[in-house]
């Protein structure tokens, strides 16, 4: 009887929606500018949708073209922090003039800083459409002037005091993103560092697959001498700490550190292929060399969870308290997984662990 055949639904993540290098724009403190008696507070975003009536102030940087595009409201905002009264409506090189005064320490410090001359070249309708990887594209057929045809669309977010915030859109030129990068605050939020775990082990062997197949509980696997029981703590899977097992404490003998290239060798000789014999393919090994194939197993008292500040503090003279050993589970590993369960016994004068349940999984 055939089995059934299982249906495969093929998963199609969805696109970011715009180019991965802006990302790192986001996430950073806010830029603080100075309006006046005002207080600016701006912070990047992914890209937004502009509105109809939304406006953009053109500039030009370094000899490159872009655009801030805010609502048509805001701007009017801006515009009566520079001139709380005007008499007539405002034309365009007036308000430009006026943006230029109220921004003048920023726009200052930031040709200070690029060694380039900044300066403000038109209000207006956006003359940029989004697109679904949000490159600029022009609305109608004719091309763009400078680099605006090719130039990154970068929102954000911004607020005056607890209260006042609005939305924008930036349109840079692509040659202008390294700069903004340098200039951008540090982040607002690290990721914590996460916990490690520590594996507790207090032994390790090697077996044959014919040895390891013919294993069953009540089997007794001996270690090492009682009257000397050692532990290595093995932390995210690649630092090594020893110590020496002492009732229900372990006592630390030196810090964690990345294993001996001997050490090493021990844990990956069971990826290694072996060389194949001379007279038959090695991927068609006989049985005979399969039961002698070597398997390293480790005996797991527990795990402990460290934090990255702990795993640097631990050294020699640690004592790490782990509870009693007696009716311990001890877990039996081979090349990282569970393979068996055991309990810890003496046998004359050495350590073994006494296998209760094999573990299939």
């Amino acid at each position: 009887m055939n089995a059934p055949t299982r249906r495969i639904t093929s998963f199609h993540p969805p696109p970011l929606g715009y180019p991965a290098e802006i990302t790192k724009t986001f996430g950073r403190q806010p830029i603080s500018l100075n309006l006046g008696q005002e207080c600016l507070r701006i912070q990047f975003t992914p890209p937004i949708t502009p509105e109809a009536d939304w406006i953009a102030v053109s500039f030009s940087l370094a000899g490159q073209e872009g655009q801030c595009i805010v609502p048509r409201g805001v701007m009017r905002m801006i515009l009566r922090i520079a001139e709380p009264r005007p008499r007539a409506p405002m034309e365009t090189p007036v308000a430009l003039l006026l943006l230029e005064m109220l921004l003048n320490d920023a726009l200052t410090q930031l040709e200070v800083q690029l060694g380039s001359v900044f300066s403000l070249t038109n209000i207006g309708p956006p003359e940029v459409g989004l697109s679904d990887t949000h490159i600029v594209q022009m609305e109608s057929d004719e091309p763009m002037r400078g680099s605006l045809s090719t130039a990154y669309q970068i929102g954000f977010f911004a607020r005056f005091g607890a209260e006042e915030s609005f939305a924008g859109l930036l349109v840079l030129p692509r040659s202008l993103l390294p700069p903004l990068l340098n200039l951008a605050p540090p982040l607002a939020a690290h990721l914590p560092d996460p916990p490690v775990t520590a594996s507790v082990q207090i032994g390790s062997i090697r077996t044959t697959m014919a040895e390891l197949s013919a294993l069953a509980p009540g089997y007794g696997l001996v270690l090492t001498a009682a009257s000397a029981q050692r532990v290595t703590l093995i932390a995210g899977g690649r630092l090594r700490a020893s110590g020496r097992l002492t009732n229900s404490r372990i006592f630390l003998e030196s810090s964690f550190h990345p294993p001996s290239p001997n050490q090493l060798d021990d844990w990956t000789s069971m990826n290694e292929a072996p060389p194949a014999s001379p007279g038959k393919a090695a991927s068609e090994p006989d049985d005979m060399a399969l039961e002698q194939l070597q398997i390293p197993l480790s005996f797991e008292l527990g795990r402990i969870t460290l934090t990255l500040a702990e795993l640097r503090a631990i050294g020699e003279g640690h004592v790490i308290e782990i509870g009693s050993l007696v009716e311990r589970l001890v877990s039996i590993m081979a090349n990282g997984q569970r393979i068996g369960e055991g309990e810890l016994v003496e046998i004359g004068q050495s350590l073994a662990v006494r296998i209760t349940r094999i573990v299939q999984e």
